[in-house]
């Protein structure tokens, strides 16, 4: 972690990721966050669109928070002033509506998700200091599709509970068959949980699709506690009726092969989707391969993930239940994410060896 000087308040420090596609790559950011409350340590988590660091807040005995931010891509800033602006509003609107389905999640008394505990705007300084092909972006700009003038500069900050534990991809090598099943069967609850409807205060009733289960968002501390993070591409859908949304947060290969019609004629996406991903998940703990790798975007984005590449050895009513979750058939899935945690859970009570 490198700093520049400078006052102590606008001190920059610059943070390397450590791991994946992105390893070496830096960003810079203020190390002292709303007005010095939060000194920034360290990056603790990163995905597709957003940025975990840990932190202290100094008004409450130094207590270690976890700050998320938007991740920008290079791709967002390939093309005009006005594109790139599109962008950074696009992905903003998507944080902002991650910290309303946290608050919903709490709401409804689910607790392995993080708890978010403020959320605040302070000065983003690889905006105000990167050269883009286009020149710089000025810290007031208009866009003038969406008939708005935007602050670029000031970046929303949402402030969680700390989570300790290493992501589920980092540990499914050292966890045996049991802990990753049960571990499975309790995202499989939560998920459930966040699909049954919800009245709400307007009358409507809210439910919500994850869409982006992987090992990578799963958080697991030592007693094998798991906490779901990420929530930025949550598919909300009120009364029956998906919420069109910024699409990209899925990720191939984990992702159910209706998405790719999703709000087309031929749209079949619901909870079902987070079954065949929960598949997924498994197929990785047991076969070794990532689907990820095996998916490419632009030819091959849903690649098949056969039942047959499962170990021989493996619990029979365990290979039978991740072959049914990973159908390519919507309606021949488990109908649910309640029905394959109870089968998980009928799994896990034989208390038969599972591979």
């Amino acid at each position: 972690m490198a700093s520049a000087g400078g006052d102590a308040l606008d001190r920059v420090i610059a943070l390397e990721f450590d791991r994946g596609t992105e390893k070496g790559k830096v960003t810079k950011i203020k190390e002292r966050l709303k007005g010095g409350r939060y000194l920034v340590k360290e990056v603790f988590a990163y995905g597709g669109m957003g940025i975990i660091l840990r932190a202290q807040d100094s008004r409450v005995f130094h207590n270690e928070v976890l700050i998320k931010a938007v991740k920008y891509q290079a791709s967002e800033f390939a093309f005009d002033r006005q594109k790139a602006l599109f962008n950074i509003y696009q992905l903003r609107q998507m944080f902002k509506r991650e910290r309303r389905i946290l608050c919903e999640l709490r709401g409804r008394g689910i607790n392995p998700v993080p708890h978010v505990n403020d959320f605040f705007y302070d000065h983003n300084p690889d905006l105000a200091t990167t050269t883009f092909k286009f020149g710089r972006l000025a810290e007031e700009e208009d866009h003038t599709l969406l008939d708005l003038r935007m602050n670029v500069y000031q970046e929303p900050y949402m402030v969680m509970e700390r989570i300790y534990g290493r992501s589920l991809a980092d540990r499914l090598a050292e966890l045996p068959p049991r802990a990753v099943v049960t571990i499975a069967r309790d995202v499989l609850v939560t998920l459930s949980k966040m699909h049954e409807p919800r009245a709400r205060e307007d009358g409507t009733r809210l439910s919500l699709i994850y869409l982006d289960l992987k090992p990578e968002n799963i958080i697991v501390n030592d007693n094998l506690g798991m906490t779901l993070i990420d929530f930025g591409g949550c598919m909300p859908v009120v009364d029956g009726k998906k919420r069109k949304e910024q699409k990209g947060a899925l990720t191939h290969g984990y992702a159910a092969p209706e998405l790719e019609f999703m709000f087309s004629s031929k749209d079949r996406v619901d909870g079902r989707a987070d079954v065949y991903s929960a598949g997924a998940l498994l197929f990785r703990a047991f076969t070794g391969k990532d689907p990820a790798r095996m998916a490419d975007p632009l030819i091959n984005p849903f690649p098949l993930l056969s039942p047959a590449e499962l170990p021989p050895k493996l619990h029979r009513p365990l290979r039978e239940a991740i072959a049914r979750a990973l159908d390519r058939d919507v309606d021949r899935r488990f109908s649910s994410a309640g029905e394959l945690a109870d089968a998980l859970t009928a799994i896990l009570e034989s208390k038969a060896a599972l591979a």
